[in-house]
């Protein structure tokens, strides 16, 4: 029991001397010794043919802002590097117990790293925060900065788009023979993974040794968040040029057709302008909206020219003979459909009340596709009455007879019409089914 008491006794003291010992005094000693005869601008190794090691992580707080058009990605990041400096050893029990002491960054030596993916050059040197050191010679050290690294932006997708953003750290001035980067796991630490645009969907890291020096970089892989593009530039466009095909279904006579094309056409220069905002001023590789976009411009402008030419034809007198392909052009066209405006309905009956009961003349019209013959046979109130419609195929023969202008005006627009309204709404379905499913990482 005595013993026991004893060895009980002899811990307490123990423990009380150690928590004793570790006193500003000690710690004062302490560092005298280890900052005697240390030159903090040589590497702190015994052998300086040898290579200092560093091992380098950074942990990202905070994605302030992706720049696509600039090419600037704004981070809050602090790297952590660790290392051993071997001028910085010493034995715990000399010092009764201290395991770890602080130095300002200025007062030892410490690898410069500098950004080496800079907007504006950056060394990550803070002489306000410390490097901890043990007793083994283990020193860390921690600094936290707002960093604008440049990247290279890939908008052949955009809004879809993905990009790679690599952020690079150099040990400035020292070669990879004197010192090398390593980059332990985890590698990234990420505490917030995007912003109110971007989604940080994943990260790697690697080691790279060039222009003579050892660079670790940290690579994040970038989604952008496509939907408040998709609804307000991306549906607006596509929706522009397909209703762009609507200016042949507007009758001539209303004077609508060719403000109606401008204004399409000018909506669409709005849009590339907002567009090109967006963009970095570089054409390799080509966004596919841009593209889209001016294919766009393209169709209203000709929409506009074929409108303009088509009144002419509609203002041409009849007069004027048609040649043999105008015939065909509306016979064809009137097999597709438009038999409303390709038939003789232009018949008009000048006889009135007073003289319906006398009229005797024979006239034959069309109507939603059926033609009936009026004839004065039985002398009602009007004057006229319907007998059974007559063969539509030996109708059309007497009608294409007398194709006027504006009936090849009308089967033009048809034409037009049905060929614009296919092409481009086809087109901007797939425009953006490509846009949104090829959109991939691109390995720099």
């Amino acid at each position: 029991m005595n013993e026991i008491l004893k060895l009980i006794l002899i811990l307490l003291v123990s423990l009380i001397a150690s928590i004793h010992s570790e006193s500003y005094e000690n710690a004062t000693k302490l560092r005298g010794d280890l900052l005697t005869n240390y030159e903090r601008s040589v590497r702190p190794l015994k052998n300086l043919t040898g290579v200092l090691n560093i091992n380098t992580t950074v942990a990202l707080y905070a994605l302030l802002d992706v720049d696509s058009v600039r090419g600037v990605v704004t981070l809050v990041l602090a790297l952590t590097c660790s290392w051993f400096d071997e001028k910085l050893k010493w034995n715990p029990t000399d010092y009764d117990g201290i395991q770890k002491i602080d130095f300002f960054q200025n007062e030892v030596w410490k690898p410069p790293m500098t950004l080496s993916t800079p907007v504006e050059f950056t060394v990550l040197i803070d002489s306000k925060m410390f490097v901890t050191v043990s007793s083994d010679g283990l020193a860390l050290t921690f600094n936290g900065e707002v960093l604008e690294s440049n990247c290279e932006f890939n908008m052949q997708f955009w809004p879809f788009d993905k990009q790679i953003c690599d952020v690079c750290f150099v040990p400035m001035g020292y070669h990879p023979d004197e010192v090398q980067s390593n980059i332990p796991d985890p590698g990234i630490t990420l505490f917030k993974t995007g912003n109110s645009e971007w989604i940080i969907e994943k990260t790697s890291y690697f080691i790279t040794n060039r222009y003579s020096l050892s660079e670790p970089c940290f690579r994040f892989y970038l989604r952008r968040k496509s939907t408040f593009y998709m609804l307000t530039i991306i549906v607006p466009i596509a929706g522009m040029i397909i209703t762009s095909s609507l200016v042949f279904l507007l009758p001539n006579e209303s004077g609508e057709r060719i403000s109606y094309s401008i204004t399409i056409m000018l909506a669409l220069a709005v849009f590339q302008t907002v567009v090109a905002d967006e963009m970095p001023k570089t054409s390799e590789p080509t966004a596919v909206i841009c593209v889209f976009l001016l294919m766009g411009m393209i169709v209203s402008m000709l929409s506009m020219v074929i409108v303009i030419l088509n009144m002419r034809l509609h203002q041409k007198s009849d007069t004027s003979r048609l040649g043999s392909w105008y015939t065909l052009f509306v016979k064809i066209m009137a097999r597709q459909g438009c038999k409303g405006h390709c038939r003789n309905n232009r018949v008009e009956d000048d006889v009135n009340e007073d003289t319906t009961m006398a009229a005797n003349n024979a006239f034959e019209t069309e109507k939603m596709g059926k033609s009936r013959k009026f004839i004065d046979s039985k002398a009602d109130k009007n004057g006229l009455v319907f007998v059974e419609p007559i063969d539509n195929n030996v109708d059309n023969e007497n009608n294409f007879e007398t194709v006027t202008w504006k009936d090849v005006s009308h089967a033009v627009d048809n034409m037009c019409f049905i060929v614009i309204a296919v092409f481009t709404t086809v087109g901007s379905i797939c425009c953006l089914i490509y846009m949104a499913d090829s959109s991939t990482y691109v390995e720099p």
